[in-house]
Order: structure tokens, then C-alpha cells, then sequence
């Protein structure tokens, strides 16, 4: 997973942010204040995976520039679960965005299984 921080020309960032959030890698895009106005998350399936996602999305989009990027070594939850050193689910967390109150609270569990 990598975080990328984009600056987009501010008539482009609409166009920009939705063709970056049809990309099969995108988990989240959006739009922010700032020098950097596009935020965008990708899964990977290695650091040449961000190579070429970078180099697809200035060739394709020539007026958006990388102003940062930062790559998540190890992910303790992924997609609502929580995953072990190996990545392997090992408890999985539901979302429920419209829940309110401490009903949505799910008591403590281990995040790594106990050996």
C-alpha cells in the first residue's frame, strides 16, 4: 500500500480524482486543500507495482505532478481485517458506518493470535 500526494491543476482535479478512483489499485482518492490537492491510497503488489502506477498516471494525466509518496511496509488491518506478520487474517472487524452509539464498539480482541 503507498500514499500518494498529487498536485492537480485546481480545473482538472475533478476529471484527475475520478479516473485515478476507477483504478483497479485505488482504495481512496480525494480531493484536499492544499499544494498537494489530490490524495490518493493504492494497494500494491510490490515496490515495481508503484513504479508503474506512478509512471501510468503522469503519462496519462501530464499536468498532475508527485509532490510525496510514502509506502506502508506492514498493514495491521486491511479492508476490516486484521492481519498477522504474514498478512493472513486473523479477526475481522465489520463495518458499519451508520451505526451510532457503543453498539457500532466491538469488544478487545488479540490482534495476533496467541502462541
Amino acid at each position: 500500500m503507498a500514499f500518494l500526494w498529487l498536485s492537480v491543476p485546481e480545473n482538472d482535479v475533478t476529471t484527475v480524482g475520478r479516473a485515478l478512483g476507477a483504478l483497479p489499485e485505488t482504495r481512496h482518492c480525494s480531493a484536499v486543500p492544499g499544494p498537494a490537492n489530490l490524495a490518493l491510497v493504492v494497494s500494491l503488489r510490490s515496490l515495481e507495482h508503484l513504479d508503474e502506477t506512478l509512471g501510468r498516471i503522469v503519462r496519462e494525466h501530464p499536468t498532475v505532478a508527485v509532490v510525496d509518496r510514502r509506502v506502508v511496509l506492514q498493514q495491521v488491518k486491511v479492508h476490516g481485517r486484521i492481519v498477522d506478520e504474514r498478512g493472513r487474517s486473523v479477526r475481522v472487524i465489520p463495518v458499519d458506518p451508520w451505526a451510532t452509539g457503543t453498539a457500532a464498539v466491538l469488544p478487545p480482541g488479540p490482534a495476533r493470535p496467541v502462541r
